[in-house]
């Protein structure tokens, strides 16, 4: 603008000389008419240099002077021809014009920056979160993600309420600050609400959004925790979701890291939390059908009372634990799993007001809430899908002494999913932390169902729930729950388990011992119903299909496979080649889930590859990038005798074996 307005008086200066003076004053007029402007025009580029050096001169005062400036040569040049009848009049609207385009847009953007932005953190507010969501989620056309970053500071409104607004406020400004330093240009910062914080992010990839939850939560933890007692320190809980991953609106996706972040908050502690969705968790697939269903009648329970949702969630985890304590069958479990989410839906029927009465109830409002689970039994008697869980649910607060209701039957005459329900209901309701009061510990929780073994639960599921319960330190450790850990398998020669979407190592000494492991590795896969396919050469494959006479199984369970030679070396076009390659195994995976296979387990010999060591290793790490949260499990076998292989092959590209607990190796020993 100050370029412009000086080449402005310039040619103002100009036309003032032309029209002027006179034309008669021959060479002398030349110089006159050029030179002066020209002056004019270098002194005002030697005042601009002027005021630049001095920092305390309003940076306006300059085009203040010029303006003016120009406005006064105006006023002459009308004056010297013709005052009120010069038609040079309308130049005077230029000041004007350079005014409205200096400070109007810089006092509009102003305006507007005030009204989108919030007054205590500077940070942008609600109404420009919603804009911007919905804008880059629009715009995206699978051309990059959108992250949600929930965060909320725990323990802000007891901070507030015990050292003021003031104090409040403060903290609130220091976290802002916090988020602006961490935050770059593809991302953008909001203050949600009281202690909440939204920060949007646009990114290539879901590892991407992860990354920058985590140095969020870091920036967070450190500034928050400095100078701050032990008792006042405000850890903060960071739930995360991701479009199109999670959800595919802007509601939807605030839902969803509102959901990762209450799960967040229940673990504790400082962490971040990525969404998913608790049927993740559950033993099995079931139809679309029976799933949008549960998710359905699920949405209305979270809707009505948080509390519920949120308890039967952790019931279902519970009830999780003691099912696979008691090795039921996967089929069994996913039945028990779901009438465990389900078991609290009759509560959609009882007033408010009795659902959340924190005192004693009455004697009508007793028998009134006793009637929860008869009303949720009648509730899934619509739909025929849910016949299977209806039992589970209508006796799931009977007792083991016959105390319970509302049939008020006992011992095994209860349904075994029922007492398995009753000990996780129990247990839940005694350690959840609640509005008006903490809940007891792990500890003090496992005493209280060892006093209730025999009158109100089942010893045998007390029993199974309580060893599984060892296994962790604290109820916190049960939540947090990395979504892998729902698709273990049975790895075969060893007591291990394999996860769904790991790439495993084992070796072997000869021929005999490859047969050896390989084959018990396959049986495992068999007995899991995984559509088991290897890699090995045909001497090898005949050996073990005649060792495999001797097990039932289905013919099209096994098949020999092999990767187009263009897929096995890795020295050009590395990022096509993990396309293609991936491509390949969805297509196995497409054709096992065709045949009613629930997964894949792939058995590879590095002999029948014929790598170098060096092409192998890179492209078992690319096989393990391509897995990554399929269905698949990959078991790659080395021969010993045939190289030598470094260690980062071995320690490096591959996944460690789960160990199965001592006591469940005695009893599958037992029972063989």
């Amino acid at each position: 603008m100050l370029s412009l307005m000086r080449v402005s008086i310039t040619l103002l200066a100009l036309l003032i000389f032309f029209t002027i003076v006179p034309m008669d004053f021959g060479t002398y007029y030349v110089w006159f008419v050029f030179l002066v402007p020209l002056g004019l025009y270098m002194s005002l580029i030697s005042l601009s240099q002027v005021l630049e050096r001095h920092k305390n001169t309003n940076t306006n005062l300059l085009l203040h002077i010029q303006i003016a400036l120009f406005y006064l040569l105006t006023v002459v040049l009308i004056i010297f021809t013709g005052g009120v009848e010069s038609s040079y009049k309308v130049i005077l609207l230029l000041p004007v014009l350079f005014y409205s385009l200096e400070f109007g847009s810089r006092w509009g953007f102003g305006l507007t920056g005030m009204a989108l932005k919030d007054e205590l953190t500077g940070l942008f507010n609600l109404r420009f979160f919603n804009y911007k969501l919905k804008r880059l989620i629009e715009k995206a056309n699978g051309e990059y993600k959108v992250g949600l970053i929930l965060i909320e500071l725990d323990k802000y409104s007891k901070f507030k309420e015990s050292w003021g607004f003031c104090a409040g406020s403060i903290i609130l400004k220091n976290i802002s600050k916090s988020l602006l330093s961490v935050t770059g240009k593809n991302d953008f910062a909001v203050h949600y609400e009281g202690g909440k914080f939204v920060v949007i992010t646009r990114a290539g990839s879901f590892a991407q959004v992860i990354g920058k939850a985590e140095k969020l939560r870091k920036k967070l933890h450190l500034d928050l925790g400095r100078g701050m007692e032990d008792d006042w320190k405000l850890p903060s809980a960071v739930g995360v979701s991701i479009f199109p991953d999670h959800a595919e609106s802007c509601s939807g996706l605030l839902q969803k890291a509102d959901d990762a972040l209450q799960r967040a908050i229940i673990i504790g502690g400082s962490r971040a939390q990525v969404y998913y969705s608790v049927f993740d968790r559950i033993s099995g697939k079931m139809d679309r059908e029976f799933l949008n269903y549960v998710k359905a009648m699920m949405a209305s329970i979270r809707e009505r009372d948080r509390f519920i949702y949120g308890h039967s969630e952790r019931v279902l985890i519970y009830s999780q634990l003691i099912c696979r304590r008691l090795r039921l069958p996967p089929k069994k479990a996913m039945i028990i799993e779901y009438a465990a989410f389900l078991h609290d839906i009759g509560k959609v029927e009882i007033n408010r007001e009795i659902s959340k009465k924190k005192g004693p109830l009455q004697h009508w409002e007793l028998e009134k809430y006793k009637q929860h689970p008869v009303s949720g039994a009648e509730m899934l008697l619509q739909v025929k899908q849910m016949r299977r869980i209806i039992p589970f649910i209508m006796h799931h607060h009977e007792r083991y002494d016959g105390s319970g209701y509302p049939s008020g039957i006992k011992g095994s005459e209860i349904p075994l999913g029922s007492r398995i329900i009753a000990v996780a209901d129990f247990f839940d309701s005694i350690t959840a932390e609640r509005a008006y009061g903490r809940g007891k510990t792990m500890k003090e929780g496992i005493c209280s169902l060892q006093q209730k073994k025999t009158t109100y639960l089942d010893p045998m599921v007390v029993d199974a729930f309580v060893n599984a319960l060892s296994d962790y330190e604290d109820i916190s450790h049960i939540m947090e729950w990395p979504k892998d850990l729902s698709r273990i398998v049975p790895s075969g020669s060893r007591p291990n388990n394999y996860i769904l979407g790991g790439h495993y190592a084992d070796y072997y000494s000869g021929e005999i011992h490859f047969l050896i492991k390989a084959v018990h590795c396959i049986a495992a896969g068999v007995a899991n119903n995984e559509k088991c396919i290897y890699m090995v050469d045909e001497r090898k494959e005949e050996d073990m299909l005649r060792q495999f006479k001797k097990y039932l199984f289905d013919a099209n369970q096994l098949e020999r496979v092999s990767f187009p030679d263009s897929l096995l070396k890795m020295k050009k076009d590395k990022a096509n080649i993990e396309f293609e390659t991936k491509k390949v195994i969805k297509t196995w995976l497409d054709n096992a889930e065709k045949e009613h296979f629930d997964s894949i387990r792939l058995i590879i010999d590095h002999t029948f590859l014929n790598l170098r060591q060096e092409e192998l290793s890179s492209w078992e790490k690319m096989l393990t990038r391509c897995i990554k949260n399929l269905d698949v499990v990959i078991v790659c076998y080395y021969d010993f005798e045939a190289m030598h292989y470094q260690a980062d092959i071995i320690n490096v590209v591959h996944d460690r074996p789960l160990v199965i607990p001592t006591d469940i190796v005695k009893e599958m020993e037992n029972a063989r």
